[in-house]
Order: C-alpha cells, then sequence, then structure tokens
C-alpha cells in the first residue's frame, strides 16, 4: 500500500508540473506579435536597461527603454513588455505591471 502511494503521489506530481507550465507556455504566445510577459530580475531606469525572465522561453531578455518606460518597474515584478526590434536590441515601448513585487509601493 505504501508502494501504491508513493507512486500515485508521483504521478499527481507530475500532472501538477504539467498543468501549471502550460499556462506559461502559451503567455507570450497569445500575447501576440512584439510582447513578452515576465518576472523582472534586473532593472535600472536610469540607464535605461531591464531583464526578464521570459514566461514562454525560461529564458533572460534584455530591454533597453527610453524616457520613463521602466521608472514603474521594480524587480520581482510580473510585466508584459511591448518592445521593437531595434539595432541596438530590443527597445521597451510600453510596460504593464500585472502584479507588483511583495513590498512594493
Amino acid at each position: 500500500m505504501k508502494k501504491m502511494t508513493k507512486i500515485m503521489w508521483a504521478v499527481v506530481a507530475v500532472f501538477s508540473g504539467v498543468i501549471f507550465a502550460g499556462g506559461s507556455v502559451l503567455a507570450c504566445s497569445s500575447l501576440g506579435p512584439e510582447k513578452h510577459m515576465g518576472v523582472v530580475k534586473f532593472v535600472d531606469p536610469d540607464k535605461g536597461t531591464m531583464s526578464l525572465i521570459d514566461a514562454e522561453s525560461q529564458k533572460a531578455i534584455a530591454f533597453v527603454g527610453e524616457g520613463d518606460v521602466l521608472k514603474k518597474v521594480n524587480v520581482n515584478d510580473t510585466i508584459v513588455v511591448t518592445f521593437e526590434n531595434h539595432k541596438t536590441g530590443l527597445l521597451a515601448k510600453a510596460v504593464v505591471v500585472h502584479r507588483a513585487a511583495q513590498g512594493a509601493s
């Protein structure tokens, strides 16, 4: 009986991982072209640079932003960034914060 319980928990864990991963796989593709969704890992609004962990690929993506576009972004925020390809990299045109970092105001 103990062996069967361990196997059942393993199956539940695997299926839970597939279900939760499936939602994030669709996150960026379903947003449309030139948009990424993810969690901010680095931001320097003064220099106009930011990186996030993309929800779909789970890879870091770097952006540059002009003006105040990165001023409201904090590390650990979940954001959607609208960007365009630029000769210097990905240029963040707009950022929407969907979930602010814990303790951020």
